[in-house]
């Protein structure tokens, strides 16, 4: 059989949906039986991709504090985080901040060679030896926002500390509304396909009869309120070096099979 160039640009998904929809297909693939008889329906599937500003972010940092005792080496942390807590959200144009933290890890490190009980000095098995020094040790969780400022806060982490900062992710603290534009961007592609399938074949698209996401569920959202959350400071400071980064952007991306009515385009 010959395909002129009108249905052989159309592709073979929507050869099949206009088959469908004009009744040469009696079991279209979207037909699950629950539609009346001789009533006719159209699925479009359509994805959407839109970017929005991202609002937070969040960051690791892992402090440690040293001593030759587990009490003067919890002592250097402690100091560590009271200054990161009391200064951090003085930062200057930070909006909020809040900390998850793991629980507080004090190690022992032995050294190798140590004194005799005969006050000589000689090497002994290792686990004979008292430690030497101690080491205690927290990783943090940073979260804050705007997201533009992950730069500053990293920056003014490591001059209050001395742990070591890496940034992990931007995130959305509420994704609802950037999820309600693509899905109506989604929907809005969708009907816009569908238009041309219909006309293509002389039926009216009518009104949406169902819509069913697809894909991944949407991404976790954050509340700040949840953590250890720092109240932000009237009196501002900023890093010895200040690290000015652009506002990043998050894609938010939804897929959708949408359903739409069609009917006969009534004749005069």
């Amino acid at each position: 059989m010959k395909i002129n160039g009108f249905w052989a640009g159309l592709g073979a998904g929507a050869v099949i949906a206009l088959l469908a929809i004009t009744g040469w297909l009696p079991n279209p693939p979207w037909d699950k039986g629950s539609k009346p008889k001789g009533s006719k329906e159209m699925t479009v599937y359509s994805d959407a991709l839109i970017l929005l500003p991202a609002e937070g972010f969040i960051a690791s940092a892992e402090l440690s504090g040293y001593g030759t005792s587990q009490e003067e080496a919890v002592a250097s942390l402690s100091g560590q985080l009271s200054a990161l807590r009391s200064e951090l959200g003085r930062l200057e144009g930070l909006e909020s901040l809040s900390f998850e933290a793991d629980e507080l890890d004090v190690q022992g490190y032995k050294q190798q060679r140590c004194e005799g009980v005969d006050g000589s000095d000689q090497r002994r098995r290792l686990d004979s030896c008292p430690p030497s020094r101690y080491v205690a040790s927290v990783l943090l969780a940073v979260t804050a926002a705007p997201a533009r400022e992950m730069g500053n806060v990293i920056a003014l982490g490591t001059d209050l500390t001395d742990g070591d900062f890496s940034f992990d992710q931007y995130i959305m603290i509420d994704q609802i509304d950037g999820r309600a534009r693509a899905i109506e961007k989604a929907i809005a592609t969708a009907r816009a396909e569908a238009e041309v399938l219909s006309a293509a074949s002389g039926l009216k698209l009518g009104r949406v009869l169902e819509v069913d996401p697809q894909g991944a569920a949407p991404s976790e959202e954050y509340d700040m309120a949840e953590d250890d959350v720092i109240v932000v400071s009237a009196s501002r400071i900023a890093p010895k070096y200040e690290l000015d980064l652009d506002d990043p952007k998050l894609p938010i991306e939804v897929s959708l099979g949408v359903t739409f009515a069609v009917e006969p385009i009534d004749e005069e």
